[in-house]
């Protein structure tokens, strides 16, 4: 990741000129980084230069001493063991629309104590959500908020991921992959004097966007793919996005994934690399 605020990496030049952006666009350094490993690592502070081995170790005192201990002050919260069994379950839920219910009957709590505790760790910076996009259309979309992980080291350690080579084969890899370039982007627009409104966008049929970035009066849709080949079946969310609100200002969709070259899937959408810079 770049890191919030430092560098505004190719998002700046997607919001300004979508039409010619997959002309500038490069793959970084896509063949020197293994996708699977940074998802496990993550990118907390302190484990830049740290070995594989040393880091459940640093990641497993990390959520002892912050999430387990100062978020449990900062609630009051008495229910520890309940509290350590939603973090662990939430873990698994990155990039997922969240059901308080549901979430609150897994732990035994109510969906007003889930509700609680989620505000709690976006207070804390471990979690932030996506509303759902509807754009005022008749058509029945999604109104549930979609919650990311604000570290998917932190979701790999809460699912007992062991390694780097444990993440490919994990339910939730594509999860993972989801939040961690959401999470890129949000630190790449911390970097612009306006911030765009994020939204998730999502049919009761089935049809779904990653992302939604609505700027200066544009649509901007984003599909995450943690695959290196790409068919013409993953620019359906976009196209669907896209007749679904047909007088609204859609730019050209992206497709962010794990492959190493810029290439134009469809009419609609062109696919960059999760390593893409601006040439």
């Amino acid at each position: 990741s770049r890191g919030a605020g430092k560098n505004p990496g190719w998002i700046e030049s997607y919001l300004k000129e979508p039409e010619t952006f997959a002309d500038r666009v490069t793959a970084g350094d896509s063949h020197d980084v293994n996708p699977a490993r940074v998802l496990w690592r993550g990118i907390l502070p302190g484990l830049l230069d740290m070995p594989d081995h040393e880091v459940n170790t640093f990641i497993n005192g990390y959520l002892q001493t912050y999430v387990e201990r100062d978020v449990r002050v900062l609630g009051e919260i008495r229910e520890l063991g309940a509290f350590g069994t939603f973090i662990g379950i939430l873990g698994g839920l990155t990039a997922q629309e969240i059901n308080h219910s549901l979430l609150g009957r897994e732990v035994g709590i109510s969906p007003v104590t889930a509700r609680k505790w989620l505000d709690l760790l976006m207070a804390t910076f471990q979690w932030h959500e996506l509303p759902g996009f509807s754009g005022n259309v008749l058509k029945r979309v999604s109104g549930k908020r979609k919650g990311h992980f604000a570290d998917t080291g932190l979701a790999c350690a809460l699912q007992r991921l062991g390694s780097p080579e444990a993440v490919p084969v994990a339910r939730f890899a594509g999860s993972l992959f989801e939040s961690f370039v959401v999470n890129d982007i949000r630190g790449q627009l911390a970097a612009l004097p306006s911030l765009p409104d994020l939204y998730h966008w999502r049919t009761s049929g089935g049809a779904e966007v990653d992302l939604i970035l609505d700027y200066n009066g544009m649509l901007f849709p984003i599909e995450m793919k943690f695959t290196t080949r790409l068919s013409g079946n993953d620019q359906r969310g976009i196209r669907a996005f896209r007749d679904t609100y047909p007088r609204r200002n859609v730019a050209p969709g992206l497709i962010v994934y794990v492959g190493s070259e810029v290439r134009r899937v469809s009419d609609v959408a062109t696919a960059i690399p999760w390593t893409a810079t601006i040439g």
